[in-house]
Formats: C-alpha cells, structure tokens, sequence
C-alpha cells in the first residue's frame, strides 16, 4: 500500500476546482463522477477545504466534447466545485488527470484563499447617531401672470377669438 501524508496547515497552496460534468452522465452516478475529481486533487496528501454540489444548470452557449472520435452538443451540464489543499508541483498532473476524464465538458482551475469567499450583499444600514436631512426637489421660479380685473379677461377672450380663424 502507499503511504498517504496529509499537508500540514499552510504546507501546500489552496486552489479551486470548477467543473461542468456532461449531462448524459445519469443522476445516480454524479456522486461516483465527484468522488473521481476528488481522487484526482487529493491524491499525494492533498486535503479538501471545501466543495459545492453539483447541480444541472442550463448553459449560456452549447459547448462540445469529443468522447470517442464523435462530437456531441451540450446545453446543460452539472456545475460543481472543489476547493483543495496541495503540493503546487503536482498541479501539471491533476490538470492532465482532469482533461483525460471523458465526462468533464469544462473546467477551470484557480489558486484561491483558504477562507470563504462567496459573494453577499451588503445591507444598506445606516448609523443611529447620523440623521440626513431629507432631500428639497428644487423647483424653477416661473413668473405668474395676475389677471386684476374683468376687463383683463374681455382682452384676452377678444385677443384669443381673432386668432382662432373658423
């Protein structure tokens, strides 16, 4: 048997593994598809930091793979991750490990942090000691026109009268 060591805390670099397994692969099977790409990274005393599970998501374009001299079009497939621990001499053979898998369409390899960092939002929350004044829309000063008296309003209904023409 071989000797497994596992890397002691900060003895290797932390990297992530995002993956698109093809969606022929049957339900069923998807933990025994996980478990290889888990084989792959661990090997040589790798440790896992943390996964995601892999769910089917629709595709923003069809991508293609080449399984056996035939192409097949893919518009779904199941995107997981992987965040590992390892050696980062060994990550030329992991890389080779995952191209040669004939059920992984896509993939992408990173270096990343040990900590989580997965997006969320920051909630807008504003201090109780510091009150903002409430915004004044200001308004544009229009010159308004009195109408003082009856014969104001004769003038403008006879002006108004020789400029309609029937």
């Amino acid at each position: 048997m071989e000797k497994v060591e596992k890397l002691e805390e900060g003895g290797g670099q932390v990297y992530e593994l995002g993956y698109h397994i093809v969606s022929t692969v049957a339900e069923e099977n998807l933990p025994k598809e996980v478990e290889t790409l888990k084989v792959i990274v661990l090997k040589d005393g790798g440790s896992l930091v943390s996964e995601g599970e892999p769910k089917l998501i629709n595709l923003a374009y069809s991508m293609t793979k080449s399984v056996a001299d035939t192409k097949k079009k893919f518009n779904t497939a199941y995107f997981g991750w992987l965040k590992f621990e390892t050696k980062s001499e060994l990550m030329p053979s992991i890389k080779k490990a995952v191209d040669q898998n004939p059920h992984v369409l896509r993939y992408l390899l990173i270096k990343t942090v040990r900590e989580n960092t997965l997006y969320t939002p920051k909630l807008n929350v504003r201090s109780p000691g510091k009150e903002e004044a409430p915004k004044v829309k200001k308004s544009i000063k229009t010159e308004e026109t009195k109408i003082s008296s009856k014969k104001d309003l004769e003038d403008i209904d006879k002006s108004i009268e020789e400029l309609v023409v029937e």
